[in-house]
């Protein structure tokens, strides 16, 4: 069975592109500058930085400092 922490990223990847969607449909039904592809390129790589942002600091604090030795860098 999958689990619902493996398929978290994908789900707010897919969230990301459907609001950006929105927002850009908004801005090219108003004729504004930027807009659909744009803002869901913009919102997915804002996404994507969160998402490496959030992994990158949970395995920092799996990683322990005793005195001089680092524990859990396996």
């Amino acid at each position: 069975m999958i689990s619902y922490l493996l398929l978290e990223p994908y789900f707010r990847l897919i969230v990301a592109v459907l609001l950006g969607r929105l927002i850009g449909l908004d801005r090219a039904y108003r004729g504004r500058a930027a807009g659909f592809r744009t803002h869901i390129l913009v919102c997915l790589a804002s996404c994507l930085l969160m998402v490496m942002t959030g992994i990158g600091f949970l395995g920092a604090g799996a990683m322990m400092q005793d005195k001089q030795t680092i524990h859990g860098l396996k």
